[in-house]
């Protein structure tokens, strides 16, 4: 098997059959894809023509290391291919059409055609995402994936979407091993990895795993910085071990991360809602549900989470 240098990102792996010419330039299967949507200079799919590997058989696809196999009338194909060809008596005209009909139907006509179906899901998805409809984001990229099954982009895209759908219909185990998924094939992603962790938490605080909820929460707080939002959350899983183990220490820790939220600013009216709620939970050394603070002050109407 060839392989080539992608011109676009220096990827010096892409298979020679999984890549595409795109104006004098070979380039891989994923930088053709992205080429397509670039919002600057967008590239259409007639510009983007499949490659051919003649190291790999066009019928069986036998592999032959670096050594093309012998051209068969345009295609490339091992021994036992071309004897099996050769018993079937054509006429050389027939020959040369099957092979010119083959050639530009099924490796170019039918390879655009699938890369531009799985871009134009992809698209879709991209703007359902952005409408906040998770689930068609979802599947849309699951319909993505179907015509490009290989390119492993989708797949993360597919489960970081699945993911949110998922959280939105209350379902944060579902959610939280679609987030896995995602990270599984993106490590780098911090946005996947502090939506893993909100799902963690979320899931843990409903069945009752507190002390899942703090480990989730000490995560969260260790990605994201000291910002309000990661202070708040972990303020209210040292309120619930506080609740469980009685430990005044707990309680100081609360209160702690409520004073070192203040300090780190923000003004969104939710945050200091959840204040009051850590604050309810260390006075009344109980444990309750976001929800439920929110039902018992009347603020509950647009409410849905329940979770901390």
């Amino acid at each position: 098997m060839r392989r080539i240098l992608c011109t676009d990102c220096g990827t010096a792996h892409s298979p020679l059959a999984e890549s595409y010419a795109l104006r004098g330039k070979l380039v891989c299967r994923a930088c053709a894809a992205k080429r397509m949507v670039d919002a600057a200079d967008p590239v259409p799919a007639s510009d983007i023509q499949p490659l051919t590997d003649p190291t790999i058989c066009a019928d069986c696809r036998k592999d032959r290391g670096d050594r093309a196999w012998p051209d068969s009338n345009g295609r490339h194909l091992c021994r036992e291919c071309r004897a099996h060809w050769k018993r079937i008596q054509f006429p050389i005209w027939v020959r040369l059409a099957c092979t010119v009909c083959l050639l530009a139907g099924s490796c170019g006509f039918l390879h655009s055609l699938r890369l531009a179906r799985g871009i134009h899901a992809y698209r879709q998805g991209i703007a359902a995402f952005l409408d906040d409809d998770y689930a068609k984001a979802a599947e849309d990229l699951h319909r993505a994936r179907g015509f490009m099954p290989k390119d492993e982009h989708f797949e993360d895209l597919e489960a970081f979407y699945r993911g949110h759908a998922c959280l939105e219909e209350g379902n944060a185990r579902e959610a939280a091993r679609q987030f896995q998924i995602s990270l599984d094939l993106d490590p780098d992603s911090p946005t996947t990895a502090h939506m893993l962790y909100v799902a963690q938490r979320r899931a843990a605080f409903k069945e009752g795993k507190y002390e899942a909820y703090f480990r989730a929460s000490e995560a969260l707080l260790e990605l994201d910085g000291h910002t309000p939002q990661a202070l708040l959350a972990m303020a209210s899983a040292w309120a619930c071990r506080f609740v469980q183990s009685g430990q005044d220490e707990c309680r100081q820790r609360a209160l702690a991360c409520l004073k070192q939220a203040h300090e780190a600013g923000g003004k969104d009216a939710d945050n200091w809602m959840l204040e009051g709620w850590v604050n309810l939970m260390l006075e009344k050394r109980t444990i309750m549900s976001f929800l439920d603070y929110r039902l018992s002050i009347g603020k509950g109407d647009n409410a849905s989470e329940d979770f901390g």
